[in-house]
């Protein structure tokens, strides 16, 4: 056999801390990646102001709640089941949500649909508007379908946005999000 020399099987002091570093790095990132990615139960209830786009008169006071989980898969889409109840319309106490998939840059971007089956067995989907959120619900904006409404405000810009007591808030929340 051959016999190795001390000098040769020896490892620099400065590799040891430079592996020693690297390792605590590695660790320390494992952990942060793993706790940013498990999944957030969500339980959230608060005011929201209801508006027509361009009219700060129309401003109208809601509330907003919010409970399920919001799973955030490494390499994946974040995605949201549960309940989302918007007061003032009633089918979002009844209709089921739709399982929310977030895109865009921070995944926080996705439609808000509804559904539930009828009656005589048929689907039900209402396509309730486009929603961003962020820092885990903690602000909501809702761009709202505007054929939910018939009459005289068919077709018009309706914004929710919270959470927001006044429509200075609700438009400061709105402005935040990209449109």
């Amino acid at each position: 056999m051959f016999k190795l020399d001390k000098e040769v099987t020896r490892i620099h002091p400065v590799k040891k801390r430079l592996a020693a570093t690297v390792a605590v790095i590695v660790v320390v990132w494992a952990i942060y990646t793993v706790y940013q990615h498990l999944p957030v139960t969500i339980d959230k209830a608060f005011p929201a102001i209801e508006y027509l786009e361009g009219d700060p008169s129309s401003a109208a006071k809601t509330f907003i709640t919010i409970k399920g989980t919001l799973s955030k898969p490494l390499f994946r889409k974040h995605k949201f089941n549960g309940r989302l109840v918007i007061e003032h319309y009633d089918f979002t106490k009844t209709h089921d949500i739709v399982d929310m998939k977030f895109k865009g840059l921070n995944d926080n971007q996705t439609l808000l649909v509804y559904t539930a089956v009828s009656k005589d067995g048929s689907p039900d989907l209402i396509l309730f508007g486009y929603i961003e959120q962020a820092n885990n619900f903690e602000h909501l904006y809702i761009s709202r379908n505007p054929m939910l409404d018939m009459g005289e405000k068919a077709g018009m810009m309706h914004h929710i946005a919270g959470p927001a007591n006044d429509f200075e808030t609700a438009a400061s929340i709105s402005s935040s999000f990209s449109k």
